[in-house]
């Protein structure tokens, strides 16, 4: 029963860590970005204006790779470290159930959901420009 427990607690942890990874990539990625653009808001109102669907999504699909393998590492090295058997096939089946889970919420609503949202950005820049009479 407290191995069962413990999984549970690992698995959450995993999670955790995945969604943590996620934010740290994301705001790493910005910050490059942002060094690239010099810090500048009409560069950065160029640049999502000339972002294509294709690349966000897979911009995405990478940051979810990333904190996947990632935290599927630590949740591994936590399996190893409570000592549990087959800690390198549990860490694959749970890597694989979760990879399965965030496809399948993925193409119901996390496509069309990122879709709109990046749409909203666009939308938000140019009503933005046009208010203040900005040429981009």
């Amino acid at each position: 029963m407290m191995k069962l427990l413990l999984l549970a607690v690992i698995v959450l942890i995993k999670v955790l860590i995945s969604k943590c990874m996620a934010l740290v990539c994301i705001i790493l990625s910005f910050i490059f970005k942002g060094k690239q653009l010099h810090k500048s808001a009409s560069e950065w109102d160029k640049y999502f204006l000339s972002l294509h669907d294709d690349f966000v999504y897979k911009y995405t699909r990478i940051i979810y790779i990333i904190s996947t393998v990632l935290s599927s590492c630590v949740m591994f090295l936590l399996f190893r470290f409570f000592d549990f058997k087959y800690s390198i096939s549990l860490t694959l089946i749970i890597l694989m159930v979760g990879s399965l889970i965030t496809w399948y919420k993925y193409q119901k609503s996390g496509k069309s959901y990122i879709k709109k949202k990046f749409h909203e950005i666009k939308e938000s820049i140019i009503s933005d420009n046009i208010n203040n009479n900005v040429t981009l």
